[in-house]
């Protein structure tokens, strides 16, 4: 009981102050247009290794924290009818690998907050996208340490190959995070190389982002066409004259 108390009150301590920081911006510049939810970190972790103990501190900053900042803001557009919410995702969220579980798991919720956020603002003329970059030079993930709550020995190996390859692979990525946050900018704005374009549900950036969405909705089909004539076949009989 103490804990959950304990907890309670760092969320709602957390959440005061984003509130607090939000009415600061506003005093300043009388409004928010854009609200980019683009805080978070990349834990790296073996699911079994990790444990909910883990999953909770993943999600605490990229879905909780994203929930609590677009909330802060929201009366401001709602009251305006006017704004756009753009939350940062992830191709990771397509492309599960070792290691990635609770990252993986913790975008996937950022888009469907996001379709749902979508669904119940659009009647406030209020936009919401979802930036999913994929395979571009940044830090991030590649520098948080690997988290273990419980040691088990029989993931030794692939714990090591995994951590390895992403302590190379930064340096390797081709994408350049300056040219999609142009592309974003852009996108949100109507302007440069997105003009005449609706934004998007979802704005794709990167190479790998195509690549890998395109893999994954392809499996998914692939499984559907293969599963359709007993999987459809699941409605009540029809009750006799």
């Amino acid at each position: 009981m103490r804990n959950t108390f304990e907890a309670t009150r760092k969320v709602w301590f957390i959440t005061e102050n984003i509130q607090k920081t939000v009415n600061e911006a506003l005093s300043i510049w009388g409004r928010i247009d854009v609200v980019v939810n683009n805080a978070g970190y990349g834990l790296k972790s073996l699911i079994e290794e990790g444990g909910a103990l883990a999953a909770t501190k993943q999600f605490q900053t990229n879905v909780m924290g994203v929930i609590n900042v677009t909330n802060a803001i929201l009366p401001h557009m709602r009251e305006r009818r006017s704004g756009t919410v753009v939350m940062i995702g992830s191709r990771s969220a397509w492309h599960a690998t070792p290691i990635t579980g609770f990252y993986v798991a913790s975008k996937a919720a950022v888009h469907a907050l996001a379709e749902t956020y979508a669904t119940e603002l659009a009647q406030f003329n209020i936009r919401v996208t979802v930036c999913a970059p994929g395979a571009f030079r940044t830090e991030n993930v590649h520098n948080v340490p690997y988290t273990s709550n419980y040691h088990i020995p029989e993931y030794d190996a692939l714990r090591e190959k995994t951590t390895g390859m992403f302590k190379s692979i930064g340096a390797q990525a081709m994408g350049d995070p300056d040219k999609a946050m142009n592309v974003l900018v852009d996108a949100v704005r109507g302007e440069g190389k997105a003009k005449g374009r609706e934004l998007p549900m979802y704005l794709m950036l990167g190479n790998a982002t195509y690549e890998h969405v395109r893999e994954h909705y392809t499996r998914l089909l692939e499984d559907m066409d293969k599963w359709e004539d007993i999987a459809k076949d699941l409605d009540f009989d029809p009750v006799p004259n």
